[in-house]
C-alpha cells in the first residue's frame, strides 16, 4: 500500500472510530445499524449492541448480531454469514502499523471471517493481522481466549477453525493454528499447529 493510501486509510479509520463513539451510546439498535451504514458498511438486518464501537475498513453482515460494550477497531474486514454472533466485550484488533511500507513484504490479509451460525462469545481478544475463518456452527465459548495471527518470524499467520468445533475458556491460538470439522480444545489449551484431522480433542 503507498504512502498516501495508508495515510488516508488511517484517517478515515480514526473518523470511524470517533463516530462509532457516538453512535455506540444511541439506544436504538435501528438507528445504530443505519448510522453505521451511513459510514459504508453493509448491514442486512443486523443487530449491534450498545456501546459497541466499530471502526473498520470493511463489515459486512448478514442476518448477524453483535453484542454489547466490543471494541472492533482496524484496518481489517469482517465478513459474517447468516445467524453469526460476536458477544460482549471482546476486542477485536489490528494495528495500523500493518499499513506501513516497511511491512508490505509480509502481506498481512487482516481478514476475519464468521461462516453461518458460527459464535464468538465473550471477553474474548482476537489479533486480526492475519486471516481467522471460524467455520460453520463453530464456538469460541467461554471467556478469555486469544487468537493471535502475528509474532516474530512467523510466516503462516493464519488461523483456520473448521466447522461445529468447539473451543473452551482461557485458550490461545498462535499465529499458523487451525482445527479440522468438529473438533474440540479443552479450557486453558495452547493450540500452537494447524491440526488436519477431525474430530479431534485437544487439551493442554
Amino acid at each position: 500500500m503507498k504512502a498516501t493510501d495508508c495515510t488516508i486509510l488511517a484517517r478515515r479509520l480514526s473518523l470511524r472510530r470517533a463516530l462509532g463513539e457516538v453512535i455506540s451510546w444511541l439506544p436504538f439498535n435501528s438507528l445504530r445499524c443505519r448510522l453505521y451504514s451511513a459510514l459504508g458498511y453493509q448491514i442486512e438486518s443486523g443487530e449491534i449492541g450498545w456501546r459497541t464501537v466499530i471502526a473498520v475498513e470493511g463489515l459486512r453482515m448478514t442476518r448477524a448480531q453483535i453484542g454489547r460494550r466490543n471494541k472492533i477497531v482496524g484496518p481489517f474486514r469482517i465478513t459474517m454469514s447468516s445467524h453469526a454472533a460476536i458477544g460482549s466485550d471482546n476486542e477485536i484488533f489490528c494495528g495500523n502499523w500493518t499499513l506501513r511500507d516497511d511491512h508490505a513484504q509480509f502481506g498481512y490479509e487482516r481478514e476475519l471471517i464468521l461462516e453461518e451460525r458460527s459464535l464468538i462469545t465473550s471477553r474474548h481478544f482476537i489479533d486480526v493481522v492475519g486471516r481467522i475463518r471460524i467455520g460453520a456452527g463453530a464456538h469460541i465459548a467461554g471467556i478469555h481466549t486469544q487468537l493471535w495471527t502475528h509474532g516474530h518470524s512467523s510466516a503462516d499467520r493464519c488461523i483456520d477453525i473448521g466447522m461445529d468445533c468447539f473451543v473452551g475458556s482461557g485458550c490461545i491460538f498462535t499465529p499458523g493454528s487451525g482445527l479440522a470439522d468438529r473438533s474440540i480444545v479443552g479450557a486453558g489449551s495452547v493450540v500452537s499447529k494447524r491440526h488436519y484431522d477431525k474430530f479431534c480433542f485437544l487439551s493442554g
